[in-house]
């Protein structure tokens, strides 16, 4: 659940116009949009959405963009749509899987000069490392180029015959970061998933690869 859906409310700031929106009520599913202008109390505009979780929200001159999601967890899928005070009707801006930000990201940080040592050194310590009685066959490898490569851990399950389950870890975060040492954590989330057969489907697999 995110921070939107745990508060029931949120805002963003335009050009003399703020945006407020919330649950009127965690039953109802209805999600309220309210506009105001600086220095009024009085919403020059309300709009009640049905059937939409917020993500996250901006505005720019007087519309506001909201990233949503279903109400409905058997209908994934992510749209932007967009706001304005002059109609009470949103507009579908497009399908979230559609956007190309790459032209807004920040630069990545420049690739770190021991990112080769620090691999050698993830895959030193969990190749061949059996997390739990469950896993077998345990083998590392980086898979990718810096920084969106990730860490492969392929490893054979008792009780998924003729698999190979493939978890991927990542090294980075979007900006070229180094994440938290994952030699630390990976064992025991890789342990608690083994033994409680945390995995998708076995119809999920491709070519004998199921991927965790």
């Amino acid at each position: 659940m995110t921070y939107n859906e745990q508060h029931r409310r949120k805002r963003a700031l335009g050009d003399g116009i703020r945006w407020h929106w919330g649950t009127t009520d965690r039953r109802s599913g209805v999600l309220l949009v309210k506009a105001f202008r600086d220095g009024s109390s009085t919403p020059v505009r309300e709009i009640a959405l049905t059937g939409v979780q917020v993500y996250e929200g901006t505005a720019h001159g007087d519309r506001l963009w909201l990233l949503v999601r279903s109400a409905d967890r058997g209908r994934p899928g992510r749209q932007l749509i967009r706001l304005s005070i002059d109609t009470a009707e949103r507009e579908l801006e497009t399908a979230i899987d559609d956007l190309d930000i790459t032209g807004y990201c920040r630069p990545v940080a420049p690739e770190p000069p021991d990112h080769a040592s620090y691999v050698r050194y993830c895959i030193r310590r969990l190749d061949g490392r059996q997390f739990s009685n469950r896993m077998h066959d345990v083998r590392a490898e980086f898979i990718g180029d810096w920084p969106r490569g990730r860490l492969h851990i392929s490893f054979t399950h008792d009780d998924y015959e003729r698999l190979t389950l493939v978890a991927r870890l990542n090294l980075y975060d979007e900006q070229g970061q180094r994440l938290d040492d994952i030699t630390r954590y990976a064992p025991t989330e890789l342990m608690e998933q083994a033994d409680t057969r945390a995995y998708p489907d076995r119809s999920h697999a491709i070519g004998g690869v199921l991927y965790v």
